[in-house]
Formats: structure tokens, sequence, C-alpha cells
């Protein structure tokens, strides 16, 4: 029993890790689509998950294709919104954004870290070879 009851708060506590800044407020989620414009590079690293990044340092990355705001409704907060990117909602303690690209090297910071969503476990940048 103390098994099954372990299993189960570690199943619970690794949900709870999965979307730490999936819903945000409304104005960390027009911080983040003020960064980011169409045909910009984010990537997705879910640390918590137990994803690392690639062997030459770097997340793995997409090109924006559309970004939107769209309303959190089972939150009972007209404030609380979440961020879709490509058609998919992204958790911002797990996008990085492409914020320098030289010709040897990269930095992607983390989503969260710039809008000032409260996220634990997750790298603030990382910099990569190309």
């Amino acid at each position: 029993m103390k098994f099954l009851i372990g299993v189960l708060v570690t199943g619970f506590s690794m949900m709870a890790a999965a979307d730490q800044c999936a819903v945000i407020d409304r104005a960390q989620a027009e911080a983040f689509t003020k960064m980011v414009n169409i045909g910009d590079t984010v990537g997705f690293l879910c640390e918590p998950c137990g994803e690392t990044v690639t062997e030459i340092g770097t997340v793995p990355q997409e090109y924006v294709q559309s970004i939107s705001i769209k309303p959190f409704n089972n939150a009972g907060d007209n404030d609380a919104v979440t961020v879709e990117i490509n058609g998919q909602t992204a958790d911002l303690a797990y996008t990085y954004v492409n914020t320098t690209r030289h010709e040897w090297y990269s930095v992607s910071i983390n989503a969260a870290f710039l809008v000032g969503c409260d996220a634990q476990g997750v790298t603030n940048q990382v910099i990569g070879g190309e």
C-alpha cells in the first residue's frame, strides 16, 4: 500500500510539473506575444519530464507560423489565458525563445523567465553550438 501511495504522489507531482506556466495571466501572455514574431524560432524542452538539450547544446527549434492568446475557461478568472504557438498550447516554462543566433552559437532564453512566471526545475538560458 505504501508503494502505491508513493507512486500516486510521484505521478501527481510529475503532472503538476508538466504544466507550470501553461495558464498565465493576460499581461504575461501579451508580453510574450510582443517578444515573438511570425518567422522567429522557439524551442520546447521539458526538463522536469526528463528531456535534455541536444548533443550540441541546443533546444529543438521550430519556426513560429502562428501565435495567439486564448481564454482559459476553467479558471473562473477572466484574466487567465493560454498562449498557442502553431495551434498548440505552449507551456512557457518549457518554451525557449531564440534571442541570439550567430554563425557558431545561439542563445535561447526560457519564456517563463522572460515574462515573470515562476517555473521550477528549468534552465533560464541555453547556449549552444551550431
